[in-house]
């Protein structure tokens, strides 16, 4: 398994009670292709660069796992179709020490 994280926007206009909702959907993305969340950052309501689906502004969250790079595939796939992720952007870590 290799180290990932991803940036995601979330719809500013899903209610606060909901948020941990949405990042449970997220995890099971993850856990549903074998693979394990280490850490979950939420950064919060943030103004966006540009409109996005006529939104100014997003919940911003960073998501550290671990996953199989055969699976990456599947996550996007995932997150385009959640509604409620406006963005996102998925990089794979650099492993500590290989500097």
């Amino acid at each position: 398994m290799r180290s990932y994280e991803t940036l995601f926007i979330l719809d500013p206009d899903v209610p606060e009670d909901d948020i941990d909702k949405e990042l449970e959907k997220v995890r099971e993305y993850i856990e549903k292709t074998k693979g394990d969340v280490v850490e979950f950052e939420k950064w919060g309501v943030r103004r966006l660069a540009y409109e996005i689906n006529k939104k100014r502004q997003g919940f911003y969250v960073l998501m550290k796992f671990m996953a199989d790079p055969s699976s990456i595939q599947d996550v996007e796939s995932s997150f385009e179709l959640d509604q409620n992720i406006l963005r996102h952007i998925i990089v794979r870590r650099e492993e500590q020490g290989n500097h």
